[in-house]
């Protein structure tokens, strides 16, 4: 298993450095490639990561619908059924108001408020 999940993770950076140096068609196959092996192995982060990248690519290349369609998939939830914690902070949801995830700070503390003193002006008479 942990052969599988190398494995990923490298066709995930060979992807990468294929989209880098500019050979798109070679990126486009890498991630695929690191798609289906992150499937197999059940690695999610490899999983959502060649997702994104995959739809950017698709995204640059005007094939919107395939992009939206790859960015769905990648904002699935966990085995638990739990949004994984970068998903939902790209929905913008603060992670310590989801109960899954405990804030161990405490309430956010805000500064105190200073009054605001308006000055008087001399009455024009």
């Amino acid at each position: 298993m942990a052969d599988v999940r190398q494995q990923g993770a490298d066709l995930l950076h060979e992807a990468r450095k294929h989209e880098r140096a500019g050979r798109i068609p070679e990126a486009i196959a890498r991630f695929g490639s690191a798609i289906a092996a992150a499937e197999r192995s059940g690695e999610q982060t490899v999983l959502a990561e060649a997702l994104r990248r995959l739809a950017i690519l698709r995204h640059h290349g005007n094939e919107s619908d395939e992009a939206r369609a790859l960015c769905r998939r990648s904002y699935e939830v966990d085995e638990q059924g739990r949004f994984q914690e970068e998903v939902a902070k790209v929905f913008g949801v603060p992670f310590e108001v989801i109960p899954f995830k405990a804030n161990t700070q405490g309430p956010p503390v805000e500064p105190p408020r200073m009054p605001l003193a308006i000055p008087r002006t001399p009455s024009a008479a």
